[in-house]
């Protein structure tokens, strides 16, 4: 018996096989059908779950992939003279988290599910601030993160707040994203973050 850790959308959903497991590297995305939705309860079986729809990507696959790139392009920001760690690993977590969903849309529009992929693009921030939670709670960010930060980000008004102003900044810069692309990013949201880190 496995158990649904959270729903990124009503459709989209985070998976833990086995009763005992808790290790998020086993985790994995799956697209529950629409006719299947009242059924699929919190704990359900790997194989009951799997009539019900289409796996789409293991957490593991996800997050790997993602936090390499998040890693490769932030280190030189480190390296400023006026970087923040408040900002700075905001920054970074809202990267990952970024990364993340355009990497799940890709997988989703791969499998043909184009109304998911509308659903996922127009609630993005909603389903940023799911996956957060998610991150946060399973990947030792609530930890890392100061605490005032988790506080914020667990807070949905404040995270779509701080995570709109990141999409506002990182717009037509995340696709082909290099060091230089992100140090833009990163300083434009630095700046907003400025009166928040200094209270």
């Amino acid at each position: 018996m496995g158990r649904i850790i959270t729903n990124l959308t009503k459709n989209l959903i985070i998976f833990r096989p086995g009763d005992k497991d808790i290790d998020p590297d086993n985790d994995f995305i799956f697209y529950v059908y629409n006719e299947y939705l009242n059924k699929v309860t919190e704990y359900i079986s790997e194989d009951n779950l799997i009539e019900m729809g289409i796996g789409l990507i293991t957490i593991k696959e996800l997050y790997t992939n993602n936090i390499r790139k998040v890693v490769s392009v932030i280190t030189p920001i480190a390296k400023q003279p006026d970087t923040h760690s408040i900002s700075y690993n905001t920054f970074g977590f809202f990267l990952l988290v970024k990364l993340s969903i355009d990497m799940i849309i890709s997988y989703v529009y791969a499998r043909g599910l184009i109304e998911l992929t509308s659903d996922i693009v127009k609630n993005e921030s909603k389903v940023a601030y799911n996956l957060s939670n998610y991150f946060l709670e399973n990947f030792g960010y609530e930890r890392g993160l100061v605490s005032d930060i988790v506080r914020d980000l667990k807070d949905q008004k404040k995270f779509e707040e701080y995570y709109g102003k990141f999409l506002q900044y990182a717009k037509d810069k995340i696709d082909s994203l290099t060091i230089e692309k992100a140090k833009d990013i990163y300083n434009s949201f630095n700046s907003f973050f400025t009166p928040i880190q200094n209270k």
